[in-house]
């Protein structure tokens, strides 16, 4: 009875958070991409902070899905910075130990993704900073050289990537209904 009770909390959880994410609206007034709606939502749910997200394009931008993860610094604390204010330090530090942490937390689930996937090292999801306060972007680690293959390999690359950031997800589904220790 106590783990439909929890399954049920768990599932219900996760309908609350699609339904947030389903609601996101960019800075150009657009969705967030339907194809990487799913693996936001399962970050989400496992607690991890997500800011910014595309599923990648050939035309622009990057040929390769992201996630930007970690908590954005408000611009008050910005300007307060700026000021040499002690208390905003304070509270940049604890935000950058704060995004760090959650990596370590990632990357600790990336090592049991990857424990039995055997993907060439390009494929791999890996965290690239982004900026100095502990910010990071989910990325597949060849996404860098997608600006030098042909359109037909970026295509191909693409459709990988996009695999992989879809295995992934489903990796962290399972992870947060089946694992008992997961908090919801």
């Amino acid at each position: 009875m106590k783990l439909n009770r929890t399954m049920t909390e768990k599932q219900k959880k996760w309908r609350q958070v699609r339904s947030k994410v389903n609601r996101i609206i960019d800075g150009l007034g657009k969705k967030t991409d339907r194809k990487i709606r799913e693996a936001i939502t399962a970050l989400q749910v496992l607690g991890f902070n997500t800011n910014a997200s595309c599923s990648g394009h050939l035309t622009h931008g990057v040929a390769a899905p992201w996630i930007d993860m970690g908590k954005d610094i408000p611009r008050s604390l910005i300007k307060r910075r700026n000021k040499k204010d002690r208390r905003a330090l304070r509270e940049l530090k604890a935000l950058k130990e704060n995004n760090l942490s959650e990596q370590v937390r990632l990357m600790q689930i990336f090592d049991e993704f990857y424990r039995t996937r055997n993907v060439p090292n390009d494929v791999r999801l890996v965290l690239n900073q982004r900026g100095i306060y502990g910010n990071a972007r989910l990325i597949n680690a060849g996404e860098r050289i997608q600006d030098i293959r042909s359109r037909e390999e970026r295509r191909e690359k693409l459709k990988r990537y996009r695999q992989e950031m879809d295995a992934f997800t489903d990796f962290l589904k399972k992870k947060y209904f089946m694992d008992n220790s997961v908090k919801h």
